[in-house]
């Protein structure tokens, strides 16, 4: 179990880390302020690091066998649902700093729900992209077929 953990925290968490720090680095040099669509590709990073993140997370718990493995679109679901979750999370964080200190994070209903959104398309992206990976991957160990005379043959 100890590896494991040192195993989440090493491949896994990595990328939702350094999106983070980004953002942060973003939010003190003002980012946000000078370029205000600097909070689109921040959310959608976001979405696609959580979705990393967790995708990651269940593959070293499989790997290592302390949960069972999760078959194909029941990992897939259980996934995007998790990444939902935190980006609704995220935004119940910012709500919450607006409050406490004042700070106007969230600039309405519509920046809400667009934030949200784009974090779930990031989740999409990367779940997408893992599944066309993975049709690439399955078409190249394909062995090739070849045209004999009238007979065919696998080769490869």
């Amino acid at each position: 179990m100890i590896k494991a953990v040192k195993d989440i925290m090493l491949y896994a968490v990595w990328f939702p880390a350094l999106v983070f720090i980004v953002n942060l680095i973003g939010w003190f040099l003002k980012c946000y302020d000078l370029w205000p669509a600097f909070d689109i590709p921040m959310h959608i990073l976001g979405g696609i690091s959580i979705t990393y993140f967790f995708w990651k997370t269940i593959s070293i718990l499989e790997t290592r066998k302390i949960i069972l493995p999760i078959q194909g679109i029941i990992k897939v679901i259980f996934i995007f649902s998790l990444t939902c979750t935190i980006t609704v999370l995220w935004e119940f964080a910012e709500f919450t700093l607006d409050h406490i200190i004042a700070h106007n994070v969230q600039l309405g209903l519509d920046d809400t729900l667009l934030d949200m959104l784009l974090g779930i398309v990031g989740a999409i992206i990367f779940l997408a992209g893992i599944h066309c990976f993975r049709l690439i991957k399955a078409k190249s160990l394909q062995p090739e077929k070849v045209q004999g005379n009238k007979d065919e043959r696998w080769v490869g």
